[in-house]
């Protein structure tokens, strides 16, 4: 079984790996919702549908706003010890590029991932991604003890 909404992309480098695996690069290009199957072997293939994406703008100020909340959260989950901001760079990817790098960074199951992939707004998911990185850090400053002491 498979997950009607996936991620149609590009390979852009593979790298054979000497115990017969292999590194990939992949760029996403659009979501897709899967539908029939067509072939089994050697691989599954499957008829794709587009999802079209509720339309915004890079210059606009919310999406400005919004880039700038998940740049900081980021910034600070990489602080606290994960790898998240590696996506972000001076002159970066486009605010989606970003939103979709961070849910796929962000510790997820599939489940919640793809929940995330399923919103067709690009700020509401970029929203959606920030609070979860915020209640991570949250979760993360609570579990820490205090500084010069034991936690009770």
């Amino acid at each position: 079984e498979f997950h009607p909404l996936a991620c149609l992309a590009r390979f852009e480098e593979v790298e054979w790996l000497p115990n017969d695996c292999y590194n990939l690069r992949i760029r996403g290009l659009a979501r897709v919702r899967l539908g029939r199957v067509t072939r089994e072997f050697p691989y599954r293939a499957a008829r794709a549908e587009i999802r079209p994406q509720d339309p915004y703008t890079e210059d606009d100020p919310l999406v400005q706003i919004e880039r700038r909340a998940l740049a900081s959260a980021l910034t600070r989950l990489e602080t606290a010890g994960e790898s998240a901001a590696a996506v972000i760079r001076p002159g970066g990817p486009t605010y989606e590029t970003l939103v979709n790098a961070v849910c796929m960074t962000l510790d997820l199951g599939p489940r919640e991932k793809l929940e995330l992939l399923e919103i067709d707004s690009v700020i509401e998911r970029g929203r959606r991604a920030r609070e979860l990185a915020e209640r991570r850090l949250s979760a993360r400053t609570r579990a820490r003890p205090p500084i010069g002491g034991e936690q009770n």
